[in-house]
């Protein structure tokens, strides 16, 4: 068995599931699962749907080495700063839930693709995006300001619709960047907007 999908049930816990060892997908979107502390996914697995569930931590949480994909959204996951990503991992999708800061968040060298729309962030302030990071959503968020972010100069698209910001003074755009802030949009190259 590669596939597995066990979308809109009543699943509240994993602790106790044995998965097949060649299971390369999982699906387990709108279930009642709140932790996932001593699970042991398969080796194998490559995409992991846990969106819409009841998460609130990631501490002490172990993925698969070889997950590319994860996502988490919809759950009630407040912090990343304990969480531990697989090397591996190009896509990491966090919408709605409640983050409020990325101080001491660490994504994997790998990462292409960050979502973290909906959450309650406030500040990009040192936060050290992966190098390879192509796509980054920050849509509906409570950023006010940009001085001191730092984007990765491959970033493709950064989108910041629906935050408070007034002004992307201060902010280092690296590479050409498709940027998208309250309505607003254009393409920033290399350097520091003043």
């Amino acid at each position: 068995l590669q596939f597995l999908y066990l979308d809109a049930n009543q699943i509240s816990s994993l602790s106790d599931a044995t998965f097949p060892a060649n299971l390369q997908e999982l699906g387990l979107f709108y279930n009642q699962i709140s932790s996932l502390t001593g699970v042991t996914f398969p080796a194998n697995l490559q995409f992991l749907h846990l969106d819409a569930n009841q998460i609130s931590s990631l501490t002490g949480v172990t993925f698969p080495a070889n997950l590319k994909e994860l996502h988490l959204n919809g759950n009630q996951i407040s912090s990343l700063t304990d969480a531990t990503f697989p090397t591996n991992l190009q896509k990491l999708h966090l919408d709605h839930n409640q983050i409020s800061s990325l101080t001491g968040a660490t994504f994997p060298a790998n990462l292409l693709e960050l979502w973290l729309i909906g959450n309650q962030i406030s500040s990009l302030t040192g936060i050290t995006f992966p190098a390879n990071l192509l796509e980054l959503w920050l849509t509906g968020n409570q950023i006010s300001s940009l001085t001191g972010a730092i984007f990765p100069s491959n970033l493709q698209e950064l989108g910041l619709q629906n935050n408070s910001i007034t002004s992307l003074a201060g902010a280092e755009f690296g590479g050409r960047t498709h940027v998208v802030w309250d309505g607003e949009e254009g393409y920033h190259g290399p350097g520091v907007v003043t």
